[in-house]
């Protein structure tokens, strides 16, 4: 894999998404704008759905099961936004099969998954990122910046709070524990 090379490098890092989620739409969009990274192949489990995504977003390779797109040699890194309770697995064949991951939020159900779970990446010599934004985007150093100038925190409390549809509530995979443990 060509993914470690120096940043003066012309390497295009080659990414594959295990999923046709919603999510995994942004994330394509995302790569789309790196000059030096594009998703080269999408799977899911089904072979049709995986074509007819991979069609609109104008990727190379699809793939009817994650097990392909993980044995394709052309793919440095995968992108897993699949349910949380099926993250574990993935995660750990996707390193097995020497690809980088950038695994979506949350990682794992469980602290002792997640543990697992990197280190099967250190073992593999693979790099392993979850997709939360937030401590990359610049706003989290001005904030430090806005404690720090007011004599520091000792206790920071935030709220989150949404009014989902009935179709929200009905549908989505966040509300359905047995599927999504951590919920939305």
């Amino acid at each position: 894999s060509g993914l470690l090379h120096t940043a003066m490098s012309a390497y295009i890092v080659q990414w594959g998404i295990l999923s046709t989620a919603r999510i995994a739409s942004k994330f394509c969009n995302a790569v789309n704008e790196v000059p030096t990274a594009t998703v080269s192949a999408v799977a899911s489990r089904d072979a049709q759905r995986a074509q007819e995504w991979a069609s609109k977003h104008g990727i190379e390779r699809a793939y009817g099961s994650y097990e392909e797109l993980l044995q394709d040699p052309e793919i440095d890194a995968v992108y897993i936004p699949i349910p949380t309770h099926l993250r574990k697995e993935w995660v750990l064949r996707a390193a097995a099969a020497r690809k980088h991951i950038l695994c979506e939020k949350p990682c794992a159900v469980s602290l002792e998954d997640l543990q697992e779970m990197i280190t099967a990446c250190e073992d593999s010599n693979v790099m392993f990122m979850d997709g939360v934004m937030f401590t990359h985007h610049d706003r989290l150093m001005y904030m430090r910046e806005a404690i720090d100038l007011n004599g520091g925190a000792r206790s920071v409390s935030t709220e989150f709070s949404f009014k989902g549809s009935d179709e929200f509530f009905a549908n989505d995979i966040r509300t359905r524990a047995a599927l999504e443990p951590l919920g939305a």
